[in-house]
């Protein structure tokens, strides 16, 4: 998954708050971004398939895609059936869970933050570069968290603590990275509370 995908995807992913979140939670919330991420296209479930494996290398079996779908109790998507295979239906999410997933994934741009963090701190290294320390810094935590999940989604992991690896940045970059955290800025903040790691079921 590359950098730009993984912070757009920790926006749906985070998009409502909780103490904890459970591996089904995840995997729905995975499949979600698949259609954030195609503008709401339908897709069958083989495609949807192919789609996680394609973006987050996670796979998943038919079987625990249908269940997902399928849970009344979400109420997330929509299926059309175009005919008596059930494997040919068409998959998409409803049209008020898509327009909420979408405003969460504006929201909590991390695109727009950086950009006013460069704007307003001024260091002697170029603004992309700083881009590129802040983008990959949230790379390495969330993928960190991308890859915790696909070891909770499938048979039951032992206990992982989520660390971010610091001999991957030098002295200047930590600096950089140490402000962007301690600035304060509300709406950062906020963003960048929902993917610090939570308790996962």
């Amino acid at each position: 998954m590359d950098v730009k995908t993984i912070i757009r995807t920790s926006a749906i992913i985070y998009a409502e708050e909780a103490k904890s979140i459970s591996s089904k939670t995840i995997q729905r919330k995975i499949i979600e971004s698949v259609f954030v991420e195609n503008e709401n296209k339908q897709l069958t479930v083989y495609e949807i398939i192919s789609e996680t494996e394609r973006i987050f290398s996670l796979s998943f079996s038919y079987e625990e895609i249908h269940s997902l779908i399928n849970n009344q109790k979400t109420k997330s998507f929509h299926v059309q059936m175009t005919g008596n295979n059930a494997e040919q239906a068409l998959i998409s999410l409803s049209n008020e869970r898509f327009q909420f997933l979408k405003n969460k994934k504006v929201e909590n741009n991390f695109d727009n933050f950086i950009q006013i963090f460069i704007e307003r701190f001024n260091y002697t290294t170029t603004k992309k570069n700083v881009e590129n320390i802040i983008q990959k810094y949230l790379y390495e935590l969330l993928n960190t968290n991308i890859k915790l999940y696909s070891k909770i989604i499938k048979p039951t992991p032992e206990k992982n603590e989520i660390t971010i690896d610091s001999t991957i940045f030098d002295r200047d970059e930590i600096q950089i990275i140490n402000d962007f955290l301690t600035w304060e800025d509300t709406e950062k903040n906020k963003a960048l509370f929902k993917i610090i790691p939570k308790s996962l079921k």
